[in-house]
């Protein structure tokens, strides 16, 4: 009760502490990169009419979408100041910072988890007990934008060691690991089961929702770091209010009036701190993988199919 009571006046505090708006306009821009505007607005819109309304005291009368169709617009958006805060996966939002200029703000618990891990797994029956047995062989992989079904595994391989390589380049070397993409997660289990590939990639709570037939014929070959589920993400210069709105994202768990919000935006259950050993590990493997031609998020043709 009485921490409860410490946190409201911090918020009080923060709110009336600082004398005016540093966006130095009167609206606050909300965006997200998706292929569906109108379902992605839906769920959008009730967490920022709250956030909005929670900073209406330092001038904020409204807050506006932007919806945009892949990471170059996002980076853009950011860059111009068109976008004040948006919510991604850990890897492609700390990838569009890279480029754009933006910070991590707040960890936030997607479908309820705080954090993920990314799994490599092959057959039960299989020779692949560890990663330098994956020489020679072909890997599944989700999407290219996807942080636990791409780029977080294509990062541990590298940094074990490993070649990887397309399936579709001409490449001489046989200890290559020769990877291509599913689509799907279920599709990555499949292909795995039924040998068209000898390993694949997929984060630990979906290896955890399979069956348990299922999960007894695969085995874990590694397991990576654990990331942040999904983060809040500001851009830089957003000014001196940008504690006034982590303690409103903290608290919103606790406020009735937002649970509805949190459930539309991908059933949220709270905010809270990312950890600088969370943040180092991001940052580590973003400039490891910036620089390489096949971990290309940039590239405009193909467009986000999955956050």
């Amino acid at each position: 009760m009485q921490l409860e009571f410490i946190e409201k006046f911090v918020l009080v505090f923060l709110l009336f502490s600082v004398p005016a708006v540093s966006i130095s306009k009167d609206f606050l821009t909300f965006a997200s990169i998706s292929l569906e505007p109108t379902r992605e607005m839906t769920q959008l819109r009730p967490f920022a009419d709250y956030v909005a309304k929670k900073m209406a005291a330092l001038g904020v009368k409204e807050a506006r979408l932007r919806i945009v169709k892949n990471h170059e617009a996002m980076a853009r958006l950011l860059s111009e100041n068109e976008a004040d805060i948006f919510i991604d996966s850990p890897l492609i939002g700390s990838f569009i910072c890279y480029r754009a200029g933006c910070h991590p703000l707040l960890r936030s618990w997607k479908k309820g988890k705080s954090q993920y891990q990314t799994l490599v797994f092959a057959r039960s029956d299989s020779s692949i007990y560890k990663l330098a047995d994956l020489r020679g062989k072909t890997l599944a992989f989700e999407l290219r934008f996807s942080s636990s079904g791409f780029l977080a595994p294509y990062y541990m391989l590298l940094k074990n060691g490993l070649t990887l390589v397309s399936s579709t380049e001409k490449y001489d070397d046989v200890n290559a690991v020769r990877y291509g993409f599913s689509g799907k997660d279920a599709n990555t289990v499949f292909w795995v089961l039924k040998n068209k590939v000898d390993v694949g990639s997929i984060d630990n709570w979906t290896f955890e929702s399979l069956s348990k037939n299922v999960k007894d014929s695969l085995r874990v070959v590694f397991s990576g770091p654990p990331l942040p589920r999904q983060l809040a993400f500001v851009r830089e210069g957003f000014g001196e209010n940008e504690p006034v709105l982590k303690q409103i994202l903290l608290e919103m768990h606790k406020d009735p009036d937002a649970q509805q919000a949190l459930i539309q935006l991908s059933n949220t259950a709270k905010f809270d701190e990312v950890s600088s050993l969370e943040i180092e590990t991001l940052d580590e493997i973003v400039t490891s993988l910036a620089e390489i031609p096949s971990v290309n998020i940039w590239d405009k043709s193909q467009e986000a199919e999955k956050k």
